[in-house]
């Protein structure tokens, strides 16, 4: 989702007209200049006014409040429109019934929270720990990094524009690189804090777009690097299950309440073992003790005894603390080892990563400027974020770095004959001043004469089989995948 404007010019201020716009996915609110450039600071969001914009326009105390109120009112007419919660929309807290009339940014005040005390009555510890936050979903979105209000604005105003090296590169014609670069979005941010935990339960975790469309700090078109590569990892490993395991395995799968009895009656025999102790280690082996006294009828022939016999002296051997294991009782006694039905399985997938390598050379003042923001670029997006907009301010909370999208293209359409890429970090920046040679050389206004770029970028998530279709889901920020494409 993204914001709506639910009133335009809602009211005009010094002569500039507002928008009234809000998020019904996330609940967030915002009152921001009408037809402003990206990056433009609201002058009002999520229940709190910029007292800095709001002096710069003239706004006294009884103007706010006047226009917090009505905001109050316009944001519950747009959620009950809307069908409120029966159609998943959000409302936050400081714009709920209850709330009218409060001060600007105040929420609502919370009853006096009990003191913690030892014992048992009604959860009045847990009361005491949380004090005034009655909902912690809240508390955690008023700090997302999707409020709009961290890191530096001039990052749109600086790599706006067409930023590509070389200057004279037509784009239009001839294979090239593409990196756009987007502020970062929590892709599971809605389901964790306003999703049903039935729905997780039964469906899973639904992600949305990790990056925000409608937020582009810039692009930068590049030449095809002179060595272009991918590698794609899968988690495959070894996995091991000799056959008392996998007995157990298939009879606990058929029957878990016999093995449920067994914990208690191996419990017995720990009990008994040690002397009336039960400590966490004998609680483990005396749940296996009860499982093998269950298995021990079953076997019948003398492999299985052997190895249902080493495997209780096994357990009995830890119980008393000497750590011997079944492998080792059979070797030793009989010279052989248990078949463990060694069997490579899939583990988990994993995400991948490439690089990319420039050299760039200025022939003129204005491809040195170039150069430069291209640098800028790489190094300014992917620095931690701090909510506060000062150099050298405090920040409670760091923020994701902004990410990546890269496109390989042919003139003006992509190119289906290489790898396609979702959302990157940018993981390694690597910048060689001193290119050109052994020594320092640079022209008149010290620009190096040769600077190489190294850049290393890693998936936010891993690649699925499904990815390789036209038929994507949406708010995903997935790409179709042609028939006749690589794909990823």
């Amino acid at each position: 989702m993204a914001y709506q404007t639910i009133k335009k010019s809602y009211k005009t201020l010094n002569g500039t007209a507002y928008d009234l716009q809000y998020d019904t996915s996330n609940g967030q609110v915002q009152l921001i200049q009408q037809g402003a450039p990206p990056g433009t600071q609201p002058i009002f969001l999520n229940g709190k006014f910029n007292s800095t914009l709001a002096t710069q326009i003239g706004l006294t105390t009884q103007d706010q409040q006047s226009i917090y109120s009505g905001i109050q009112q316009e944001v519950k007419n747009a959620y009950t429109q809307g069908g409120g919660k029966s159609n998943n929309l959000t409302i936050a807290q400081w714009a709920v019934n209850g709330n009218d009339g409060k001060p600007p940014g105040s929420a609502t005040t919370p009853a006096a929270a009990p003191s913690p005390t030892s014992g048992s009555s009604g959860g009045s510890v847990v009361e005491g720990l949380w004090g005034a936050i009655t909902n912690p979903g809240e508390a955690i979105k008023a700090i997302s990094i999707t409020n709009g209000n961290w890191g530096p604005t001039n990052e749109f105003e600086l790599f706006k524009g067409t930023i590509k090296y070389p200057i004279d590169m037509k784009t239009q014609y001839q294979d090239h690189v593409s990196i756009t670069q987007y502020r970062y979005v929590p892709p599971l941010s809605d389901k964790l804090l306003s999703g049903d935990y039935k729905d997780i339960i039964q469906n899973g975790l639904q992600k949305t777009s990790n990056f925000n469309k409608e937020q582009i700090i810039g692009t930068v078109y590049l030449p095809m690097p002179n060595s272009l590569a991918d590698k794609m990892d899968i988690g495959w490993g070894p996995d091991n299950m000799n056959n008392l395991t996998a007995a157990v395995m298939s009879d606990v799968i058929k029957d878990p309440k016999k093995y449920a009895g067994a914990a208690g009656l191996g419990a017995l025999v720990s009990k008994f073992l040690t002397g009336g102790s039960l400590g966490g280690g004998a609680q483990t082996g005396a749940t296996a003790m009860g499982a093998l006294t269950v298995l021990t009828a079953g076997a019948g022939t003398q492999q299985g005894k052997a190895l249902v016999g080493a495997t209780v002296s096994s357990k009995l051997l830890q119980l008393a603390q000497f750590g011997v294991d079944v492998d080792s009782i059979l070797a030793r006694t009989a010279g052989v080892v248990p078949n463990n039905n060694l069997e490579l399985m899939f583990g988990s997938p994993n995400l991948r990563g490439f690089s990319l390598s420039y050299k760039m050379t200025a022939r003129d003042s204005q491809e040195a400027q170039t150069i430069r923001k291209i640098l800028r670029f790489f190094k300014q997006g992917s620095a931690p974020k701090k909510q506060t907009g000062g150099a050298g301010q405090a920040s409670y909370f760091l923020g994701t770095p902004n990410v990546f999208r890269i496109n390989f293209m042919n003139g003006v359409s992509k190119n289906k004959a290489v790898s396609m890429y979702k959302t990157l970090a940018l993981t390694s920046i690597q910048t060689n001043y001193t290119a050109a040679g052994p020594m320092w050389a640079s022209y008149d206004d010290g620009q190096p004469v040769a600077v190489t770029l190294d850049l290393s970028f890693v998936e936010l998530e891993p690649i699925f089989d499904t990815d390789y279709q036209t038929d994507v889901f949406a708010n995903t920020g997935l790409e179709k995948v042609e028939n006749d494409a690589v794909g990823y």
